[in-house]
């Protein structure tokens, strides 16, 4: 509970008094009112507002509340709350973002090859390198313009916003405009990112944006129903849609989108959603898959050949039980590089923080630097390598078992050599980065050479790292799909010496799920995925083996990229589990206190400022002349939820001018059913209760039934933040001569 939000207490005589967190203490007169004093405006106003409001998942269980459960409307509004039209705009969001990508990499490479056939290497060059930062700079500014939050990923705001942390901008049509166009022109350039964690967020922006019917942006607001659908908890599961819509698209992967969203971003989940999300992510694979057959007229899309990031692998190479430690052995290399990937990131973003961000043209600047670096390594290293007849990948190959022999489709750039040639360099640093990925996981066995694997490895992992965290928008599971192929590859390779029937593509395939669980600890998800990439499940037992060992190794060098970023970022999310140092804490040793009132009374009832501010905004107060206030008409339900979803200053209402002759009528709009704790209840049972049901404040209460205090989010954060600030001063007090056994106080 912020400072916003206050609480009734009610004794069994008709007085009692409202109460708020601090020292905001207003009196109550009988028949539990609330005077109407002429400050009243600055008793209720709000201090600056949390950037990170808590939201509130509780529906207020109050007199309204429940006569309206009694009528036929409430039945009605339930059918109707089932709204699917905003699939259709999250559609339309990944086809623009795909064709968006296609036509841009077609124009640099087109133009590039056309000046570099001409015998012009330099003017080549240049032309690369001013399309590259042509697009770079204009994915930067895009975020500029739009907001930090168009930018990134956004899957860690994104994950924040389930955990209920309402961070301004998270769901808006500014940030999904932004969002949209800075990904086309940053991943269209040469920076080392991927689409992938945009259309995430993209996803979940259209599903929750959609659903609540309004734009501050746009000023728009429709009512009626979505009046119902803008509460704190509809937003959330369609939230959660959206997610896993989003990675279905993308990956064309829709079950691995269902397992993502419960995995990995959501932290309420329930039978009734578990079946809407599936259904969303399974109609957002499909209708990808018709619409991009209908924008390529006469091109045939293959049936699992409807994401940005889907390939193919022929499914007859099968293994040996002997391999699968060589497979587990990919997981621990999976897990040191992307422990290590995380640590050196996090440190680079945190003085990216200090020293870049504090300014959004020093990004832009950043940006600027970055491509001219990669743009010298992606198209002068190449320059070095060597030319191959493109009858490699066919001799070098491996028959397929599927329609007679039919392979991977790969199609090997000629630039730098002569017609019918392919330089390993070029089709791995320069082509577009899903035409490098088919290229690792081909049917084929040494088309690379070990030194193009290599140089690619160290030189696209420091890539990764430098790019990740800056100001343009772009996600991580393609770069670390990559940087898992070509590591999986070259042990391939070296197996191969010992066995001429290993196939290379298998270890790449394998390497690449290594290497996203690497880094993002996702494990049920991510197997899920690879799967549905590959359309087959002969596959399934090593990267389950991969996956597991990679996560179990990063946990020990680090935290998930995700978590990280939250740490970075300073979002309050709380997680299932309470830190075990908590255990012996009480709620006493965190809940705010004290919460001062006028009279001793017997907790009744919680009551926010907004609901407060609503009964003003409806004149639901009274003459003190007045005998009773029962005589005051009841405000009806859908009214009271469309003022709580309304922005209302206190300013702009229309109070009475001699209003300290007045008096707010509270009783029938209190919540009789918010959650209370004794207060010498276990830490560890407040942090589940708070978790669980998705509070924003938790009422605590002594053995007299009297307040005692109020726990907030950032009152569950103290005891994990305490430990973190202790933690810090015992480093820095250690010295080089200090007694390891001497007690730091």
């Amino acid at each position: 509970m912020s400072s916003s939000d206050a609480g009734v207490r009610n004794s069994r005589a008709p007085e009692g008094c409202l109460f708020m967190r601090a020292s905001r203490n207003v009196e109550m007169a009988e028949e539990e009112s609330i005077p109407l004093r002429a400050d009243i405006t600055r008793r209720f106003t709000r201090a600056r507002p949390d950037r990170n409001e808590s939201a509130d998942y509780r529906s207020a269980d109050d007199d309204i509340q429940r006569m309206y459960y009694q009528t036929a409307d409430h039945r009605r509004r339930n059918y109707q709350k089932v709204v699917v039209k905003w699939f259709l705009y999250l559609i339309t969001g990944i086809t623009v973002v795909k064709k968006g990508i296609e036509y841009l990499e077609e124009i640099k490479f087109e133009t590039i090859k056309r000046i570099d056939e001409r015998g012009e290497r330099a003017a080549s060059f240049f032309a690369y390198w001013g399309i590259c930062s042509t697009y770079a700079f204009l994915g930067a500014i895009t975020v500029a313009f739009f907001g930090p939050l168009a930018g990134g990923s956004g899957i860690p705001e994104v994950k924040g916003f389930l955990n209920g942390v309402n961070i301004r901008g998270t769901i808006n049509i500014k940030s999904f405009i932004g969002k949209i166009i800075s990904i086309i022109f940053s991943f269209s350039s040469c920076l080392s990112l991927g689409p992938e964690g945009p259309m995430v967020h993209i996803g979940s922006m259209v599903g929750g944006g959609l659903s609540a019917g309004k734009s501050r942006t746009l000023k728009l607001r429709l009512p009626l129903l979505f009046d119902i659908l803008r509460s704190d908890r509809e937003q959330r599961d369609f939230v959660t849609s959206g997610v896993a819509a989003g990675i279905a698209a993308a990956f064309g992967a829709p079950i691995g989108g269902l397992l993502f969203a419960l995995e990995e971003t959501s932290s309420f989940w329930s039978r009734e959603l578990t079946w809407r999300t599936f259904f969303g992510a399974m109609v957002a694979s499909f209708t990808v898959k018709g619409l991009l057959s209908v924008s390529s007229p006469g091109v045939s899309t293959l049936v699992n050949d409807y994401g940005l990031l889907t390939f193919e692998i022929s499914v007859n190479s099968l293994y040996r039980v002997q391999e699968l430690l060589a497979f587990a052995g990919l997981g621990v290399i999976g897990g040191i590089l992307g422990g290590s990937f995380v640590r050196l990131n996090i440190r680079l973003n945190h003085w990216r923080r200090t020293n870049i961000k504090v300014h959004w043209w020093r990004g832009v600047a950043e940006i600027m630097v970055l491509v001219l670096f990669f743009s010298i390594i992606t198209f002068l290293i190449p320059l070095a390598g060597r030319c191959y007849s493109n009858d490699n990948f066919h001799k070098k190959s491996f028959e397929g078992v599927c329609g007679g022999g039919n392979q991977t489709e790969v199609h090997p750039s000629s630039m730098f050599c002569e017609a019918g040639q392919y330089n390993d360099f070029v089709n791995l640093l320069l082509v577009p980065q899903d035409h490098a990925l088919k290229n690792l996981l081909s049917r084929t066995r040494d088309v690379f050479s070990m030194g193009a694997l290599c140089g690619f490895l160290v030189l696209y992992f420091a890539m990764v790292t430098l790019t990740a965290g800056t100001i343009n928008a772009g996600g991580l599971f393609y770069p670390m799909m990559l940087l898992g192929a070509t590591y999986g590859r070259i042990c391939g390779r070296l197996l191969a010496l010992w066995s001429h029937n290993i196939d290379p593509s298998v270890y790449a395939l394998v390497g690449s799920a290594a290497m996203m669980s690497g880094f993002s600890r996702s494990t049920i998800s991510l197997v899920v995925i690879v799967v549905e990439l590959t359309a087959n499940t002969q596959y399934m037992l090593p990267i389950m083996l991969a996956t597991m060992t990679a996560k179990w190794i990063g946990d020990l060098i680090s935290e998930s990229i995700y978590e990280a970023l939250l740490e970075l970022k300073k979002i309050p999310f709380l997680n299932h589990q309470p830190p075990r140092h908590t255990l012996a804490l009480t709620a006493s040793d965190v809940m705010a206190t004290p919460v001062r009132c006028i009279h001793e009374a017997t907790y009744r009832g919680l009551i926010s400022r907004k609901q407060i501010i609503v009964l003003l905004a409806n004149h639901k107060y009274y003459h003190k002349t007045q005998q009773s206030h029962d005589q005051l008409e009841w405000m009806d339900h859908e009214s009271k939820i469309a003022l709580l979803n309304k922005k209302i200053l206190l300013a702009e209402l229309d109070l009475p001018k001699d209003s300290q002759n007045y008096e707010l009528s509270v009783r029938h709009y209190t919540d009789k059913s918010a959650s209370i704790l004794p207060v010498e209840s276990n830490y560890v049972d407040a942090y589940r209760t708070f978790c669980l049901l998705g509070l924003r404040h938790l009422v605590v209460i002594d053995e007299e039934y009297q307040v005692a205090g109020m726990i907030t989010r950032h009152d569950m954060l103290g005891p994990e933040h305490e430990q973190e600030e202790v933690h810090r001063r015992r480093t820095l007090s250690a010295g080089p001569h200090r007694d390891k056994l001497e007690p730091i106080l």
